[in-house]
């Protein structure tokens, strides 16, 4: 079937080649309107050959019948591509470089041919190689689409190798105003250039690079994040929850991660009343379900679980969520258990307590990242997918969604209404 698709891909290419090739031809009688050999029975076969066959012998054999003029060489070019995506990068390598050594090639198509073999080598890992054929034609070739095409491909090729500040190089600033994703990337080049800094204890190193990235995308939730490990690694604390609050309030489809981070930070100053605070502003803010498990947690000892569990419960009667449920259900379970704990409801007790320890299981495993370009799902956070090599893309999953949270509700108002009674 892929090879059928690939031949029929293929001859139609032919085909319009061989069609402009005629039409541009002199009319009848003309001693120079004789149909060039491009669809000559040599050339047929060994082009039917060469598809089926995958030794050298039979790409030599198609080469020996290549006639490259300007009506077929975007056929031939066709044709590399095909053997670049069946996974044949050496043999598009071996024809776009042959392509090269041809005398009938124009500007445009030496360009188009240099930029299709730094493709090949780039499937072939050969990047030094593919390197030294794009950066010319990023800074000289005539041609904006090439030109675009090539940086492109070289961004793709140094961040490949994590050679940040190449690519924040090859991207002038006037490309940066009128590209949101590049800025986007570009942001994220130079919180990597911070994190080497950092890592190297570089501290003002690393503070350049951060303001540098938040010029360029005042939106960069990474930036913030870095600068509030920073002052977690120094001990400034509430340095710390101040710049997560103000990530808060800027990214809520982060509030999950950052409530984790402000809930250690606030246990190191050992200020519980100003967690239970921050808690309550998340949960009218951002209808975090972190926020809201987090401030049940905190509740139960206060409250009792029964309490709490009744609030929870209520909760998700109006606001249902996966996650919820499944924290309502061990709290469930746990108060089960306590009420079941006389001799004669052993059995019972063991039960509830293996579901509790499942439905822990299962959190702790369930995928709480998701892309929201190609869809994967993660269970850590990565700034850069490693599917679909976008950045800034991946964004926690568990946010209670707006469309169910435009108000608040009474489970919400129980929830941050702190009671004396267990």
């Amino acid at each position: 079937m892929q090879n059928l698709l690939i031949l029929i891909v293929l001859f139609v290419a032919i085909a319009i080649g061989w069609l402009l090739g005629r039409l541009s031809k002199p009319s009848k009688g003309d001693d120079a309107a004789e149909a060039p050999p491009a669809l000559s029975r040599d050339y047929l076969a060994s082009l039917n050959y060469l598809l089926n066959e995958h030794s050298d012998r039979s790409l030599d054999s198609f080469v020996e019948t290549l006639e490259v003029s300007s009506d077929t060489i975007d056929t031939h070019i066709t044709l590399g591509n095909l053997f670049r995506m069946r996974g044949e990068a050496d043999r598009a390598a071996r024809l776009h470089q042959n392509l090269l050594a041809r005398p009938a090639l124009n500007d445009r198509q030496n360009d188009q041919v240099q930029l299709e073999l730094a493709r090949d080598f780039m499937h072939l890992g050969v990047l030094d190689r593919a390197e030294n054929l794009l950066r010319p034609l990023v800074d000289t070739s005539q041609h904006s689409d090439i030109r675009g095409a090539s940086r492109e491909l070289l961004i793709q090729l140094y961040e490949q190798e994590r050679e940040w500040q190449q690519a924040l190089d090859l991207v002038p600033s006037s490309l940066l105003a009128r590209q949101e994703d590049l800025r986007c990337a570009a942001a994220h080049w130079h919180c990597e250039l911070a994190e080497q800094d950092f890592r190297r204890h570089d501290d003002r190193a690393a503070r350049r690079h951060l303001k540098k990235a938040l010029s360029i995308d005042a939106q960069c939730v990474r930036a913030y994040w870095l600068q509030a490990e920073h002052y977690h690694r120094q001990q400034r604390y509430r340095d710390e929850i101040k710049m997560l609050e103000r990530l808060a309030t800027q990214s809520p489809d982060f509030a999950p991660i950052i409530i984790e981070r402000a809930i250690a930070a606030f246990r190191l100053l050992d200020d519980e009343q100003g967690l239970m605070r921050f808690l309550d502003d998340q949960i009218q803010a951002t209808h975090s379900m972190e926020a809201v498990i987090k401030r049940a947690e905190l509740g139960i000892a206060r409250e009792g679980i029964t309490t709490v569990a009744a609030q929870l419960d209520a909760l998700q009667q109006q606001q249902p969520h996966l996650r919820g449920i499944g924290f309502l259900a061990l709290l469930r379970s746990r108060q089960a258990m306590l009420e079941l704990s006389a001799p004669n409801n052993e059995r019972a007790a063991n039960m509830l307590r293996q579901l509790h320890d499942h439905l822990q299981r299962l959190d702790a495993h369930t995928p709480r990242f998701r892309c929201e370009k190609c869809g994967t799902l993660y269970t850590h956070l990565y700034w850069h997918c490693p599917k679909c090599k976008r950045w800034a893309t991946i964004k926690p999953r568990d946010s209670v969604d707006p469309a169910v949270a435009q108000r608040e509700t009474p489970a919400q108002r129980v929830l941050k209404t702190p009671s004396t009674s267990r």
